[in-house]
């Protein structure tokens, strides 16, 4: 005479512990208890989903005269713990958006460790907890099915799209890893990344292709781009930065750490600068495209130049006739170092000069002249050692105006 065991079947159901679930795929994690403790060993589960009497799927096609799937599947299960992916093979594979059609639909479970099947109570898959009262127990979780069709009610104190250990999260398409999400470490990219608004990533970023971003991108650690990278706003970042190709910001960029790039390219100014602090008699007589020279009472600061052939030229004024600074260095919270005033110290910038050693043509080597902040041709090769502005790439015929000059102070 065969002895039925008396068991009892807890199934928790809700979203304590979400796990990604593909088209064909319910992960199901649980606790087995016989007599009360915690059971380690093998035992034999079946599974359906049910509506209204009806069988949405089952692991194995249902055998008439039970009632039950022919066949069962083997768990393993450690101190109560158990997995099981639901429609993975051999069962057979599951709808998941069936989930989504029959919101009524239940979980119908049998439970064997050792001997009979039992038929447990069918669990409604949206409710929280259901307990059948008999003595055997058995738990689980189907965890939280993400619908491919969009999801609802969902706990943002404890739902979550991700792992429970410190394995890494991989998102592929066309069996092709394109993010890797890593417990302790960088979220790689492994194409191109596109940011339609603004995005702030406190740790590091590794992108493997390309980042496209709409608006500003703020980094609190460091940031390494494989492939180009642009960005319409402003690229703030705290630490290393290190682009492998090209870097287009429209905004601004600021960086607390180094920056590291085969090329930069700057659109919004031609010359390098830096800025100085300015001594004037009469401030308003400054302007951009005048000619300055080191201040020799103020250490760090410079003068308007108003001596032909001086050799404490420091270079021009940038900013004239539209021409705008393209980098600009200094050292912030250091009092020799403070300025206001960007002087082109290399690159092109509109100097103002005068013809009144010669008309100036292309080629021709710049220098200070006697009229304040202008520049003159230097025609005196016994003085222009070290009172050489650069040269001049445009024409002046006569009397006073711009002049596109190429500063080379020598």
């Amino acid at each position: 005479m065969l002895k039925r065991a008396i068991m009892l079947f807890v199934v928790t159901l809700g979203l304590a512990a979400p796990v990604l679930a593909s088209r064909g795929v319910v992960p199901y994690q649980g606790t087995l208890k016989k007599a009360g403790q915690p059971y380690t060993g093998s035992a034999e589960m079946k599974f359906a989903i049910v509506d209204q009497g009806s069988v949405l799927w089952s692991n194995d096609p249902i055998d008439q005269r039970s009632g039950q799937p022919r066949r069962s599947v083997t768990i393993e299960a450690t101190r109560g713990g158990f997995d099981v992916s639901l429609g993975a093979p051999p069962m057979l594979p599951l709808d998941t958006d069936l989930l989504v059609e029959h919101p009524d639909a239940a979980l119908r479970v049998w439970v064997s460790t050792g001997g009979i099947f039992e038929q447990l109570s069918d669990q409604q898959l949206s409710n929280q907890s259901v307990t059948a009262p008999t003595a055997t127990a058995a738990g689980g979780s189907p965890s939280a099915v993400w619908h491919l069709k969009g999801n609802r009610g969902t706990d943002p104190g404890t739902d979550f799209l991700g792992t429970t250990d410190d394995a890494p999260l991989i998102l592929r398409t066309n069996d092709r890893p394109v993010m890797t999400l890593g417990s302790g470490g960088p979220v790689e990219v492994h194409t191109a990344l596109f940011v339609h608004d603004s995005a702030t990533v406190d740790k590091n970023l590794h992108v493997g292709g390309d980042l496209s971003a709409a608006g500003g991108v703020s980094l609190g650690g460091s940031v390494t781009f494989a492939g180009d990278a642009t960005i319409d706003g402003n690229l703030t970042v705290e630490k290393h930065t290190e682009i492998k190709q090209d870097l287009h910001v429209t905004g601004g960029i600021t960086s607390d750490g180094e920056a590291t790039a085969k090329c930069v390219t700057i659109l919004g100014g031609c010359d390098l600068s830096e800025p100085f602090a300015i001594n004037s008699e009469i401030p308003s007589s400054l302007e951009p495209g005048m000619v300055v020279s080191i201040d020799p009472n103020h250490p760090g600061a410079l003068i308007l130049a108003g001596t032909p052939y001086d050799t404490k030229v420091a270079g021009v004024v940038s900013g004239a006739n539209g021409i705008q600074p393209g980098m600009v260095m200094t050292q912030v919270g250091t009092p020799a170092l403070d300025g206001v005033h960007n002087v082109a110290l290399s690159g092109r910038v509109y100097v103002y000069a005068t013809t009144i050693s010669g008309p100036i043509r292309p080629g021709d080597l710049l220098t200070t002249s006697a009229v304040r902040g202008y520049a003159m041709k230097a025609t005196d090769s016994n003085r222009t050692r070290g009172a050489v502005i650069g040269k001049a790439m445009s024409s002046l015929a006569s009397g006073r105006g711009y002049v596109l000059l190429l500063v080379q102070p020598q």
